[in-house]
């Protein structure tokens, strides 16, 4: 099947990005191992989504951990969703069948065709994404108070909140940020910085609405797991899909 052809399948021509033709040390790093892939079955199979990794990965193929009771079948079209610390990868595939012998200690394992074209579809450190959720954060100079705020918008590399008082630039906090749409749930678990503040502007009031919160802070994030990074990533490029879509 054409590239163009699976293009029209999955409606890629919807994201903004360039086509690339990655050479073997780049497939290398695309695809290394435990890399968390979002894989969107096709209706054949149920049009399920499941977040997983890679285990395994050959120039041909690639494995990635099962899922009990989906019935997908070989030749199937899907698409799939990778991260890595740069951008955002998006290509068409085909699954190839599933590997019940795997000497990797897991039950199942999926084996699809490795692509060879990939879209670039975002850099992950650009995309910021409005996100209104209350959170309460204490300080690293005064454990003791608790601070409550919500937050504006959040990007793979900090988030901009707007808190009920006023926090200097350089400080910092732990942030736990509950995380929720109809695909995934996760907890971020993550340190911040406040590195620019203000109260709040008089346009800032009126766009935000019934947003009590005076103050607004831009943070970003000190050297979040990568798990974290990753599961955010696939988080934000969720939700930029559902405004563009």
């Amino acid at each position: 099947m054409s590239r163009e052809k699976l293009e029209t399948l999955y409606h890629l021509e919807r994201l903004d990005g360039v086509f690339e033709e990655p050479s073997p040390k780049e497939f290398a790093r695309l695809f290394a191992l435990r890399r968390y892939v979002k894989i969107l079955f096709p209706k054949t199979a149920g049009g399920k989504v499941i977040l997983t990794r890679i285990n395994r990965h050959t120039q041909k193929h690639f494995w990635v951990a099962g899922v009990e009771d989906l019935y997908i079948p070989s030749g199937s079209i899907c698409q799939v969703i990778l991260v890595d610390d740069e951008a955002v990868y998006v290509f068409a595939t085909h699954f190839v069948c599933f590997d019940s012998k795997s000497s990797m200690g897991l039950k199942t394992m999926m084996i699809f065709d490795r692509p060879a074209t990939i879209k670039r579809i975002q850099r992950r450190r650009d995309v910021r994404v409005p996100i209104r959720t209350p959170l309460t954060l204490r300080t690293e100079e005064r454990p003791e108070r608790v601070v409550n705020g919500e937050t504006v918008n959040l990007s793979s590399s900090g988030l901009l909140l707007a808190s009920e008082s006023e926090m200097a630039n350089g400080m910092e906090f732990d942030l736990r940020l509950a995380l929720k749409d109809t695909e995934q749930s996760f907890l971020l678990r993550v340190r911040a910085r406040v590195v620019h503040h203000h109260q709040k502007t008089a346009l800032e009031r009126r766009s935000m609405g019934k947003m009590e919160f005076g103050y607004m802070h831009g943070c970003m994030f000190i050297d979040p797991d990568q798990d974290d990074k990753d599961q955010l990533a696939l988080f934000l490029l969720k939700r930029q899909k559902d405004f563009v879509t």
